[in-house]
């Protein structure tokens, strides 16, 4: 009787853990279709770092990263441009 739900037990654990891997798996395949998007969060997770050393103290975070475009990692110079459809674009709002 043991041995059955010791061998239960397993199973259990390794249908949760395959499954774990494939909701990952998963997710990991969304996040550079949101980036080439331009979504919110793809521009977020490019330009962290972007984002700390330039525009930190700013409100307008995607306003602040297009006008210092020039200074960008080509990541997040990528995520910006690709927000806009490829295009820059100045509109003057807040973005």
């Amino acid at each position: 009787m043991l041995q059955k739900a010791i061998g239960f037990a397993v199973v259990v654990l390794a249908a949760g853990l395959l499954a774990g891997c494939n909701q990952n798996q998963q997710q990991q395949k969304a996040a550079p279709q949101e980036m080439a998007r331009g979504g919110h969060h793809g521009i977020r997770a490019a330009c962290a770092d972007d984002i700390q050393k330039y525009c930190a103290n700013e409100q307008r975070k995607k306003r602040c990263l297009k006008d210092n475009m020039d200074k960008l990692s080509a990541a997040c110079k990528s995520a910006v441009e690709e927000s806009h459809g490829g295009r820059k674009r100045d509109n003057g709002g807040d973005d």
